[in-house]
């Protein structure tokens, strides 16, 4: 059988290190394996409402209340949708930051604007369909007497601007020219 001889003994065991104590131990580098997003616990957990409503990243499994199963399937819809599953936290930050951006300034130039529009259609289509015109607008003689007064001033101080604005660029004219001719 096999005989040992000195070169292929081992060499004799360590001795074993203290236990250090628990406060002195250094915290894991990498979080538990059960909380990582590609372990069977995230796997088979289900979000709950909040998670479903401003997680980052959703788990797999559906909600268990009506609510946020309801908002769980359309949030999956819609990022599977437009990709957004694929892209990392901060880019589906940045995508629904925009979006945001986006449909409140539409919104906003709905709230604002569609009003107006709408009694618009409404003139045109009486006068398409029943040939009416829309009345003129009732504007009282004061109203034109202070509108005209308002104007008169608002083009007396915009006169007297440009006329000094005029003389002021006269001024840097002549300036240049006195400098181009060594004068100055």
């Amino acid at each position: 059988m096999f005989k040992s001889s000195p070169r292929t003994r081992l060499p004799p065991a360590a001795p074993a290190a203290p236990p250090t104590p628990k406060s002195a131990a250094s915290p894991p580098k990498y979080p538990p394996a059960s909380r990582t997003r590609s372990s069977p616990y995230e796997y088979s957990r289900a979000p709950g409402t909040a998670d479903v409503l401003f997680g980052l990243t959703l788990p797999y499994q559906a909600p268990r209340s009506v609510l946020a199963r309801a908002l769980w399937r359309r949030r999956i819809w819609f990022e599977t949708t437009f990709a957004l599953s694929m892209l990392e936290p901060w880019e589906k930050v940045l995508v629904m930051m925009l979006l945001y951006a986006a449909l409140l300034l539409l919104g906003t130039g709905v709230a604002l604007y569609l009003p107006q529009h709408l009694a618009f259609l409404h003139a045109r289509a009486a006068y398409y369909f029943l040939g009416l015109e829309p009345a003129p607008a009732s504007v009282s003689s004061n109203t034109l007497s202070s509108a005209g007064s308002s104007l008169s001033s608002v083009y007396g101080t915009l006169a007297d601007a440009s006329e000094g604005l005029w003389d002021a660029g006269q001024a840097v004219v002549r300036w240049g020219r006195a400098v181009a001719s060594g004068e100055a």
